[in-house]
């Protein structure tokens, strides 16, 4: 996995908006 791409899943998961 990416950098970016574990980046954008930490935000994803932070949020909740799109889990």
């Amino acid at each position: 996995m990416s950098p970016g791409s574990a980046f954008l899943l930490f935000h994803i998961n932070n949020d909740g908006s799109l889990q």
